[in-house]
């Protein structure tokens, strides 16, 4: 029985992971660079998937290149913060940014 809640238990984990929803990979990336993905923090490498939910990270003199699956790119200067979303909306008076994947 133990074996039995073991094996659904890492096949659940697996499904979660499998079916994150990938908008693009990462070009580029200059200095240090952090993926809040999930309850984790992860450094940012070239060619990694950009999962919807992510949140960017661009520390000090740093920066990253980022593809999106539109083919549009996304580039993020030093000291700035992305949170990674299918469908954000333009408000310019609040400066936000606004992708359509």
């Amino acid at each position: 029985m133990k074996n039995i809640f073991l094996i659904l238990s890492y096949i659940t984990l697996l499904n979660s992971y499998s079916f994150a929803s990938n908008v693009g990979f990462i070009k580029q990336v200059t200095g240090v660079v952090k993926i809040k993905r999930l309850d984790k923090t992860i450094s940012a490498k070239k060619n990694d998937k950009i999962q919807d939910s992510d949140i960017i990270i661009t520390k000090n003199r740093s920066s990253i290149c980022i593809v999106l699956n539109s083919g549009k790119l996304v580039t993020l200067d030093e000291k700035s913060i992305l949170p990674i979303k299918k469908h954000l909306t333009i408000k310019k008076s609040d400066k936000h940014l606004a992708m359509n994947m």
